[in-house]
């Protein structure tokens, strides 16, 4: 199998990241792969990288003159590979040397495999943002349910570290391009719609494979409580949107991560505060403003009157 690797990518100080993601996939022990990389709108950009990775054969670097979204570019960068897979990474992860070698050896397993999923290891710009709970690690794109050592059929995974058949994307519309961040509207989960129409479509299974792991390089502006309250308010806001396109029930697939929060989380915390208070306080503080964002943002897509989004396909690339 063949393999495009695809990376979205538009501001000038992910330069290092992107060098050293493409240096993470150099040392990959599987070959047979193609690098997909895609610059929206930043031309400045886009000459710097086309420098840089110059003597770099397995990459391969497009401009796309208009950013209409990470979704519309996603597609883009399907559409230009020529890979039997392809595998999405942030721009700001670095995957382990056996990333790819892991993805192709899962879909050899089983021809019923449509996706794969990995798994996604915060990695800290300093040590001081390790109080942040890994019960809310989704806020930072990072694996937050327990992962098991073993293989095993999920929903959905993380855009930093998920892929797909290729036919299967293009048989069943790409990327909703309604969803995705698009500058700073942070409406997300276009990866976990298109694992829902896969299953609905094709009846495929989504397998997350816990040996296929990138670490994910997290900044200290993503702890702030402005960006925090920001992604929660749009998790709820896309949830809502995701209820309104699929037989999705909100309450009844979030319930067991909800029941998370209140049984568990909360009693290990507030047991906390007698050791580590300061510290236990502020993960309270963080828990408790998620699960309210997350409800005005879910409240926000419903009451809205002057938002009105397709519900039932997706949004092709012309």
């Amino acid at each position: 199998m063949k393999v495009s690797v695809i990376i979205i990518t538009f501001l000038l100080e992910r330069l290092n990241c992107l060098l050293e993601l493409l240096e993470g996939l150099e040392k990959q022990t599987y070959r047979d792969f193609e690098v997909i990389t895609v610059v929206d709108e930043n031309s400045k950009y886009y000459n710097v990288i086309r420098e840089k990775i110059s003597c770099n054969q397995k990459v391969k670097l497009f401009f796309n003159k208009t950013n209409k979204g990470l979704a519309y570019s996603r597609n883009l960068g399907v559409r230009y590979a020529k890979g039997d897979i392809v595998a999405f990474v942030d721009d700001d992860a670095i995957p382990y040397p056996n990333w790819v070698e892991e993805i192709v050896n899962t879909y050899k397993e089983d021809e019923n495999i449509g996706g794969v999923a990995g798994e996604v290891i915060p990695s800290w710009e300093n040590n001081s943002m390790m109080w942040f709970p890994k019960e809310l690690w989704w806020i930072i794109s990072c694996s937050y349910t327990p992962i098991s050592t073993l293989k095993q059929e999920v929903r959905n995974g993380f855009g930093t570290n998920i892929s797909f058949k290729k036919e299967i994307v293009e048989d069943i519309g790409f990327f909703n391009t309604n969803l995705g961040k698009k500058r700073y509207k942070w409406i997300a989960n276009e990866e976990t719609e298109l694992c829902i129409r896969l299953k609905e479509k094709t009846g495929k299974k989504i397998i997350l494979n816990p040996n296929a792991k990138v670490k994910h390089k997290i900044f200290s502006h993503r702890l702030e409580i402005k960006n925090i309250t920001k992604r929660a308010y749009f998790e709820g806001y896309s949830k809502a949107f995701l209820n309104s396109m699929h037989k999705y029930n909100v309450l009844l697939t979030e319930s067991e991560y909800l029941k998370q929060l209140l049984f568990q989380f909360y009693p290990k915390f507030l047991k906390g505060l007698a050791f580590k208070p300061f510290e236990t306080f502020k993960q309270l503080l963080v828990a408790t403003l998620v699960i309210i964002a997350v409800g005005s943002g879910y409240l926000g897509y419903k009451i809205s009157s002057r938002v009105h989004l397709p519900t039932h396909v997706a949004q092709r690339v012309d």
